[in-house]
């Protein structure tokens, strides 16, 4: 808190108190990962197709682009920058995720998205999943991924999901307003490979997810200097109506 002099006439001085302004943390998405899941949501454990943002060679990378497939990658090139951090203000988000598909993966039906903020690794705060998006097939649906058995970051350590679509950080809400993940032939697309961008002539899984970012009772604040003028013409003015009055 901080002390102000205000001058109103001759002999007449106020102190005056400016409230410190709230400051809102930042808020950022620093984790994604994709996981084959049973029917009711669960990680089935075992060797599976999965890909994170981490930059290790345990886990095939997932590679992020920015609002559709065409998009520009928001990491790579290579392994070592395969970890992301994009900070998010109110407003709309979609991001296009890819994943190098196996040469003998298996149709699995289900999949899961598990997300991370704020540098968060074993805690997801959005849990997703739903059909595998076929060709021909029906229009995308997700739910939130309550089951007991998904993915930490790593894309190896069993947590539970987070059973929601939205995480609060203070008055700031972000909700997950789509997800979905398709099979190669849907988009037939070779953007990336395992560890590195770029084609590997293996068509790649392609998904995406969208975000909602809202801040409640968002409003300008006044600034403390602004505010103190206020203060000081209203008592000023009020001093002068008493001397009036006398």
């Amino acid at each position: 808190m901080r002390r102000y002099l205000a001058v109103l006439g001759p002999g007449v001085v106020l102190t005056l108190l400016a409230m410190p302004q709230k400051c809102t943390a930042t808020l950022a998405l620093t984790g994604l990962v994709e996981y084959h899941t049973n029917p009711d949501g669960n990680y089935p454990g075992g060797w599976s197709d999965r890909w994170n943002t981490l930059p290790d060679l345990s886990i095939w990378n997932l590679w992020v682009a920015r609002d559709h497939v065409q998009g520009a990658f928001i990491n790579g090139p290579d392994n070592s920058q395969a970890g992301i951090s994009i900070p998010l203000s109110d407003g709309d988000y979609t991001f296009c995720i890819f994943g190098e598909a196996p040469d003998n993966h298996a149709p699995f039906p289900f999949w899961g998205l598990n997300l991370f903020f704020n540098g968060q690794t074993q805690t997801p705060s959005i849990s997703a999943f739903g059909p595998l998006v076929v060709p021909g097939g029906d229009a995308p649906w997700f739910l939130s991924d309550s089951g007991r058995y998904t993915l930490a970051l790593d894309g190896n350590t069993p947590v539970p999901g987070a059973g929601v679509l939205s995480f609060a950080q203070e008055d700031t809400t972000v909700s997950l307003t789509r997800y979905w993940w398709s099979h190669p032939a849907v988009e037939s697309l070779d953007r990336v490979n395992d560890y590195t961008l770029g084609a590997s002539t293996v068509s790649d899984f392609v998904g995406a997810l969208s975000l909602h970012v809202e801040t409640r009772g968002t409003a300008v604040p006044e600034p403390p200097s602004f505010t103190l003028l206020v203060v000081a013409l209203a008592t000023g003015g009020a001093l002068k109506l008493r001397r009036r009055r006398k």
